[in-house]
Protein backbone atom coordinates (compact mmCIF):
# COMPACT_ATOMS: atom_id res chain seq x y z
CA UNK A 1 0.00 0.00 0.00
CA UNK A 2 1.39 3.47 -0.61
CA UNK A 3 0.57 6.02 1.50
CA UNK A 4 0.92 9.96 1.97
CA UNK A 5 0.61 11.49 5.21
CA UNK A 6 -0.35 15.44 5.52
CA UNK A 7 0.48 17.39 8.48
CA UNK A 8 1.37 20.93 8.51
CA UNK A 9 3.26 21.24 12.00
CA UNK A 10 7.50 20.24 12.40
CA UNK A 11 7.87 20.49 15.95
CA UNK A 12 8.23 18.62 19.23
CA UNK A 13 4.18 18.49 19.54
CA UNK A 14 2.10 15.46 20.11
CA UNK A 15 1.39 15.19 17.05
CA UNK A 16 4.25 15.36 14.95
CA UNK A 17 5.07 12.61 17.51
CA UNK A 18 2.25 10.36 16.35
CA UNK A 19 2.90 11.03 12.76
CA UNK A 20 6.44 10.02 13.30
CA UNK A 21 5.21 6.99 15.10
CA UNK A 22 2.52 5.90 12.82
CA UNK A 23 4.92 6.03 9.79
CA UNK A 24 7.15 4.23 11.04
CA UNK A 25 5.19 1.51 12.00
CA UNK A 26 3.28 1.47 8.61
CA UNK A 27 6.58 1.10 7.11
CA UNK A 28 7.31 -1.95 9.32
CA UNK A 29 4.55 -3.70 8.20
CA UNK A 30 5.99 -3.27 4.06
CA UNK A 31 3.69 -0.35 3.30
CA UNK A 32 5.67 2.98 1.29
CA UNK A 33 5.12 5.49 3.34
CA UNK A 34 5.48 9.43 2.15
CA UNK A 35 5.41 11.83 4.75
CA UNK A 36 5.03 15.55 3.38
CA UNK A 37 5.06 18.32 6.27
CA UNK A 38 6.90 21.85 6.53
CA UNK A 39 10.84 22.08 6.86
CA UNK A 40 12.12 23.92 9.87
CA UNK A 41 13.28 27.88 9.63
CA UNK A 42 16.67 26.45 9.43
CA UNK A 43 15.57 24.00 6.33
CA UNK A 44 16.21 20.89 8.15
CA UNK A 45 13.72 18.25 8.62
CA UNK A 46 14.13 18.68 12.20
CA UNK A 47 12.15 16.20 14.34
CA UNK A 48 11.58 13.71 11.06
CA UNK A 49 15.29 12.89 11.21
CA UNK A 50 13.76 9.95 13.06
CA UNK A 51 11.81 8.76 10.12
CA UNK A 52 13.16 5.31 9.41
CA UNK A 53 12.31 3.60 5.92
CA UNK A 54 10.20 6.77 5.28
CA UNK A 55 10.53 9.65 2.77
CA UNK A 56 10.43 13.29 3.90
CA UNK A 57 8.74 15.32 1.55
CA UNK A 58 9.43 19.00 1.85
CA UNK A 59 6.07 21.06 1.77
CA UNK A 60 6.77 24.84 1.92
CA UNK A 61 4.99 26.91 4.32
CA UNK A 62 5.05 29.60 1.89
CA UNK A 63 3.39 28.12 -0.61
CA UNK A 64 -0.01 29.23 -1.79
CA UNK A 65 -3.05 26.84 -1.48
CA UNK A 66 -3.00 26.22 -5.78
CA UNK A 67 0.38 25.46 -4.96
CA UNK A 68 0.65 23.15 -2.50
CA UNK A 69 -2.63 21.14 -4.07
CA UNK A 70 -0.38 20.75 -7.42
CA UNK A 71 2.37 19.14 -5.27
CA UNK A 72 0.23 16.62 -4.05
CA UNK A 73 -1.06 15.76 -6.77
CA UNK A 74 1.78 15.69 -8.36
CA UNK A 75 3.24 13.36 -5.87
CA UNK A 76 0.30 11.42 -5.87
CA UNK A 77 0.50 10.71 -9.38
CA UNK A 78 4.06 9.89 -9.15
CA UNK A 79 4.33 7.54 -6.41
CA UNK A 80 0.87 5.90 -7.20
CA UNK A 81 -0.79 6.76 -3.72
CA UNK A 82 -3.49 4.53 -2.45
CA UNK A 83 -4.68 6.80 0.08
CA UNK A 84 -4.06 9.90 2.36
CA UNK A 85 -4.00 10.25 5.76
CA UNK A 86 -4.71 14.17 7.21
CA UNK A 87 -3.40 15.03 10.72
CA UNK A 88 -4.96 18.77 10.56
CA UNK A 89 -8.37 20.11 9.21
CA UNK A 90 -6.35 22.59 6.99
CA UNK A 91 -4.06 19.76 4.96
CA UNK A 92 -7.85 17.78 4.65
CA UNK A 93 -9.02 20.57 2.58
CA UNK A 94 -6.03 19.98 0.45
CA UNK A 95 -6.34 16.47 0.74
CA UNK A 96 -10.30 17.00 -0.33
CA UNK A 97 -9.49 18.82 -3.16
CA UNK A 98 -7.07 16.22 -4.49
CA UNK A 99 -9.47 13.93 -3.98
CA UNK A 100 -12.31 15.44 -6.07
CA UNK A 101 -9.63 15.46 -9.19
CA UNK A 102 -8.03 12.26 -8.83
CA UNK A 103 -10.39 10.29 -6.92
CA UNK A 104 -7.69 8.89 -4.08
CA UNK A 105 -9.58 8.42 -0.66
CA UNK A 106 -8.40 9.95 2.47
CA UNK A 107 -8.99 9.51 6.04
CA UNK A 108 -8.67 12.40 8.52
CA UNK A 109 -7.27 11.80 12.05
CA UNK A 110 -8.50 14.62 14.88
CA UNK A 111 -6.09 15.25 17.85
CA UNK A 112 -7.69 17.92 19.64
CA UNK A 113 -11.10 19.05 20.94
CA UNK A 114 -12.69 22.06 21.63
CA UNK A 115 -11.43 23.47 18.00
CA UNK A 116 -13.44 26.20 16.58
CA UNK A 117 -16.68 24.95 15.61
CA UNK A 118 -18.86 27.91 14.79
CA UNK A 119 -20.45 27.41 11.31
CA UNK A 120 -17.83 28.60 9.08
CA UNK A 121 -15.49 26.18 10.38
CA UNK A 122 -17.50 23.44 10.01
CA UNK A 123 -17.86 24.33 6.56
CA UNK A 124 -14.23 23.80 6.32
CA UNK A 125 -13.95 20.71 8.22
CA UNK A 126 -13.51 17.80 5.60
CA UNK A 127 -13.86 14.53 7.28
CA UNK A 128 -12.99 12.39 4.02
CA UNK A 129 -14.05 8.34 3.78
CA UNK A 130 -13.06 8.03 7.61
CA UNK A 131 -12.38 10.06 10.52
CA UNK A 132 -10.12 8.38 13.64
CA UNK A 133 -10.40 10.06 17.01
CA UNK A 134 -7.41 9.18 19.51
CA UNK A 135 -9.82 9.70 22.31
CA UNK A 136 -13.27 8.64 23.28
CA UNK A 137 -14.12 12.34 24.12
CA UNK A 138 -12.84 13.59 20.53
CA UNK A 139 -15.33 11.01 18.64
CA UNK A 140 -18.06 12.91 20.65
CA UNK A 141 -16.78 15.95 19.99
CA UNK A 142 -16.73 15.67 16.39
CA UNK A 143 -20.35 14.36 16.58
CA UNK A 144 -22.03 16.93 18.54
CA UNK A 145 -20.01 20.10 17.32
CA UNK A 146 -18.51 19.41 14.12
CA UNK A 147 -21.87 17.09 13.50
CA UNK A 148 -19.87 14.37 11.55
CA UNK A 149 -21.86 11.16 11.20
CA UNK A 150 -20.95 8.89 13.90
CA UNK A 151 -20.62 5.34 11.65
CA UNK A 152 -17.81 7.67 10.28
CA UNK A 153 -15.40 7.55 13.61
CA UNK A 154 -13.19 5.27 14.63
CA UNK A 155 -11.13 5.37 18.15
CA UNK A 156 -7.63 4.43 17.92
CA UNK A 157 -5.34 5.83 21.04
CA UNK A 158 -2.17 7.15 20.46
CA UNK A 159 0.85 5.01 20.66
CA UNK A 160 4.02 4.82 22.27
CA UNK A 161 7.34 2.50 21.10
CA UNK A 162 7.22 0.02 24.95
CA UNK A 163 10.66 -0.99 24.41
CA UNK A 164 11.87 2.85 24.44
CA UNK A 165 11.30 3.16 28.12
CA UNK A 166 13.04 1.50 30.69
CA UNK A 167 14.00 1.77 34.27
CA UNK A 168 18.01 3.78 34.92
CA UNK A 169 19.84 3.12 37.99
CA UNK A 170 22.55 4.09 40.23
CA UNK A 171 25.55 6.40 38.81
CA UNK A 172 22.85 7.48 35.70
CA UNK A 173 19.38 8.66 37.42
CA UNK A 174 22.20 10.22 40.22
CA UNK A 175 23.74 12.40 37.26
CA UNK A 176 20.31 13.17 35.93
CA UNK A 177 19.10 14.56 39.47
CA UNK A 178 22.99 16.47 39.96
CA UNK A 179 22.06 17.97 36.04
CA UNK A 180 18.55 19.60 37.51
CA UNK A 181 19.66 20.52 40.62
CA UNK A 182 17.40 17.94 42.58
CA UNK A 183 18.48 17.66 46.12
CA UNK A 184 18.80 14.04 47.67
CA UNK A 185 16.14 14.20 50.06
CA UNK A 186 13.84 15.84 47.26
CA UNK A 187 10.63 14.65 46.01
CA UNK A 188 10.31 15.21 41.49
CA UNK A 189 7.38 16.58 40.29
CA UNK A 190 7.71 16.51 36.32
CA UNK A 191 5.03 18.12 33.88
CA UNK A 192 6.23 16.79 30.39
CA UNK A 193 4.62 19.38 28.09
CA UNK A 194 5.54 21.76 25.36
CA UNK A 195 6.01 25.37 26.63
CA UNK A 196 2.59 26.54 26.35
CA UNK A 197 -0.33 28.42 28.18
CA UNK A 198 -2.30 25.81 27.32
CA UNK A 199 -0.92 22.87 29.27
CA UNK A 200 -1.47 24.79 32.62
CA UNK A 201 1.77 25.46 34.26
CA UNK A 202 0.07 28.56 36.10
CA UNK A 203 -2.48 26.26 37.68
CA UNK A 204 0.47 23.84 38.85
CA UNK A 205 2.42 26.34 39.96
CA UNK A 206 -0.04 27.70 42.35
CA UNK A 207 -0.81 24.16 43.57
CA UNK A 208 3.02 23.96 45.08
CA UNK A 209 1.45 25.97 48.11
CA UNK A 210 0.34 22.28 49.10
CA UNK A 211 3.67 21.39 49.60
CA UNK A 212 4.97 23.41 52.27
CA UNK A 213 6.10 21.26 54.37
CA UNK A 214 7.34 18.53 52.08
CA UNK A 215 11.36 18.61 49.66
CA UNK A 216 10.75 18.83 46.34
CA UNK A 217 11.73 19.75 42.42
CA UNK A 218 9.11 20.61 40.05
CA UNK A 219 11.09 20.00 36.50
CA UNK A 220 9.43 22.48 33.95
CA UNK A 221 10.35 20.26 30.67
CA UNK A 222 9.81 21.74 26.66
CA UNK A 223 11.01 24.77 24.97
CA UNK A 224 9.20 28.38 24.44
CA UNK A 225 7.19 28.33 21.03
CA UNK A 226 7.58 32.15 20.66
CA UNK A 227 10.57 34.79 22.02
CA UNK A 228 10.90 33.22 25.20
CA UNK A 229 8.04 35.52 26.69
CA UNK A 230 6.33 32.62 28.24
CA UNK A 231 8.55 30.85 30.16
CA UNK A 232 10.10 34.75 31.65
CA UNK A 233 6.09 35.05 32.89
CA UNK A 234 6.23 31.34 34.44
CA UNK A 235 9.65 32.48 36.16
CA UNK A 236 8.09 35.74 37.38
CA UNK A 237 4.82 33.48 38.73
CA UNK A 238 7.80 31.59 40.50
CA UNK A 239 9.21 34.30 42.15
CA UNK A 240 5.68 36.18 43.06
CA UNK A 241 5.19 32.86 45.02
CA UNK A 242 8.40 31.83 46.38
CA UNK A 243 9.34 28.90 44.52
CA UNK A 244 12.53 29.91 42.94
CA UNK A 245 14.62 27.09 44.70
CA UNK A 246 11.69 24.78 43.74
CA UNK A 247 11.48 25.39 40.33
CA UNK A 248 13.82 24.12 37.39
CA UNK A 249 13.52 24.60 33.67
CA UNK A 250 14.82 22.43 31.71
CA UNK A 251 13.55 22.12 28.17
CA UNK A 252 13.23 19.66 25.64
CA UNK A 253 14.47 16.48 27.26
CA UNK A 254 14.20 12.76 26.87
CA UNK A 255 11.32 11.08 28.36
CA UNK A 256 12.66 7.81 29.42
CA UNK A 257 15.04 9.86 31.95
CA UNK A 258 13.25 12.58 32.97
CA UNK A 259 10.53 10.29 34.01
CA UNK A 260 12.94 7.94 35.88
CA UNK A 261 13.94 10.22 38.10
CA UNK A 262 10.55 11.28 38.74
CA UNK A 263 7.73 10.36 41.48
CA UNK A 264 5.36 12.44 39.78
CA UNK A 265 3.72 13.23 36.54
CA UNK A 266 1.18 16.18 36.51
CA UNK A 267 -0.60 17.57 32.78
CA UNK A 268 -3.24 20.14 34.24
CA UNK A 269 -4.27 20.55 30.47
CA UNK A 270 -6.88 23.25 29.45
CA UNK A 271 -7.04 21.04 26.49
CA UNK A 272 -5.77 17.94 25.28
CA UNK A 273 -6.41 15.18 22.88
CA UNK A 274 -4.62 12.25 24.23
CA UNK A 275 -1.54 13.10 25.70
CA UNK A 276 1.11 11.06 24.67
CA UNK A 277 3.33 12.03 27.88
CA UNK A 278 1.09 10.39 30.05
CA UNK A 279 1.16 7.00 28.04
CA UNK A 280 4.99 7.43 28.70
CA UNK A 281 4.85 7.80 32.86
CA UNK A 282 2.46 5.25 32.57
CA UNK A 283 4.99 2.62 30.96
CA UNK A 284 7.49 3.93 33.82
CA UNK A 285 4.68 3.17 36.63
CA UNK A 286 5.04 7.13 37.03
CA UNK A 287 1.63 8.23 39.09
CA UNK A 288 -0.03 10.96 36.95
CA UNK A 289 -2.43 13.57 37.95
CA UNK A 290 -4.29 15.14 34.84
CA UNK A 291 -7.11 17.26 34.11
CA UNK A 292 -10.76 15.89 32.95
CA UNK A 293 -9.39 16.52 29.02
CA UNK A 294 -9.54 14.94 26.08
CA UNK A 295 -8.58 10.80 26.71
CA UNK A 296 -9.00 10.90 30.22
CA UNK A 297 -12.74 8.89 29.96
CA UNK A 298 -10.31 6.20 28.20
CA UNK A 299 -7.82 6.09 30.93
CA UNK A 300 -9.60 7.37 33.82
CA UNK A 301 -8.62 4.05 36.11
CA UNK A 302 -5.35 4.57 35.63
CA UNK A 303 -4.63 8.25 36.50
CA UNK A 304 -5.97 10.91 39.45
CA UNK A 305 -8.37 13.47 37.00
CA UNK A 306 -8.92 17.17 38.50
CA UNK A 307 -11.26 19.94 36.86
CA UNK A 308 -9.25 22.50 34.76
CA UNK A 309 -7.63 25.59 36.75
CA UNK A 310 -8.78 23.69 40.27
CA UNK A 311 -5.30 23.92 41.77
CA UNK A 312 -6.71 23.37 45.22
CA UNK A 313 -7.79 19.81 44.27
CA UNK A 314 -4.11 19.43 42.38
CA UNK A 315 -2.65 20.36 45.48
CA UNK A 316 -4.17 18.33 47.41
CA UNK A 317 -3.35 15.16 45.45
CA UNK A 318 -0.05 16.08 44.93
CA UNK A 319 1.01 15.87 48.82
CA UNK A 320 -1.03 12.38 49.16
CA UNK A 321 0.67 10.65 46.53
CA UNK A 322 4.25 11.95 47.18
CA UNK A 323 3.57 11.12 50.76
CA UNK A 324 1.59 7.56 49.99
CA UNK A 325 2.74 6.34 47.22
CA UNK A 326 1.84 2.71 47.96
CA UNK A 327 -1.53 3.69 48.10
CA UNK A 328 -1.29 4.07 44.12
CA UNK A 329 0.98 1.25 42.94
CA UNK A 330 -2.14 -0.89 41.91
CA UNK A 331 -3.35 1.68 39.78
CA UNK A 332 0.32 1.87 38.58
CA UNK A 333 0.35 -1.98 37.61
CA UNK A 334 -2.61 -1.46 35.62
CA UNK A 335 -1.54 1.62 34.04
CA UNK A 336 0.87 -0.19 32.43
CA UNK A 337 -0.84 -3.09 30.99
CA UNK A 338 -3.14 -0.56 29.94
CA UNK A 339 -0.42 0.68 27.47
CA UNK A 340 1.14 -2.83 26.92
CA UNK A 341 -2.61 -4.06 25.13
CA UNK A 342 -4.06 -0.87 24.14
CA UNK A 343 -1.38 1.95 23.34
CA UNK A 344 1.94 0.18 21.73
CA UNK A 345 2.80 1.61 18.03
CA UNK A 346 2.18 -1.81 17.05
CA UNK A 347 -1.14 -2.15 17.87
CA UNK A 348 -1.81 1.85 16.86
CA UNK A 349 -0.38 0.44 13.72
CA UNK A 350 -2.41 -2.31 12.43
CA UNK A 351 -5.71 -0.86 13.99
CA UNK A 352 -4.82 2.43 11.76
CA UNK A 353 -4.27 -0.03 8.58
CA UNK A 354 -7.34 -1.64 9.10
CA UNK A 355 -9.10 1.42 8.50
CA UNK A 356 -7.02 2.23 5.42
CA UNK A 357 -8.39 -1.21 4.42
CA UNK A 358 -12.21 -0.79 4.93
CA UNK A 359 -11.62 2.59 3.11
CA UNK A 360 -10.53 1.11 -0.02
CA UNK A 361 -12.31 -1.69 0.43
CA UNK A 362 -15.45 0.79 -0.14
CA UNK A 363 -14.14 2.74 -2.96
CA UNK A 364 -13.67 -0.09 -5.33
Amino acid sequence: MNILILTKYNNEYGVVTHVINLANELARLDDKVYVMAPLREDGTKGIYSKLENVEFIPMSSGRSIVQKIKKIRNICKEYKIDIIHSHNRSTSILAQVVKSVLGIPFVWTMHLNNIPCDLIHRKLTFPGDRVIAVSSELKEFGISKLRINEDRFTVISNGINEHAYFQIVGREVNELRAKWNIEEDEKVITILSRLEKVKGHATLLKALKALNQIPYKLLITGNDADDGSYRRELMELSQTYGLEKHVEFIGYVNANQVLNVSDLMVLPSENEGQAITILESFILRVPVIRTRTGGYEDMKEYCIGVDVGDSEALGRYMLDILRNPEKYSGMMDAAKKYVRSSCTNSIMGRSVRKVYEKVLSEVK
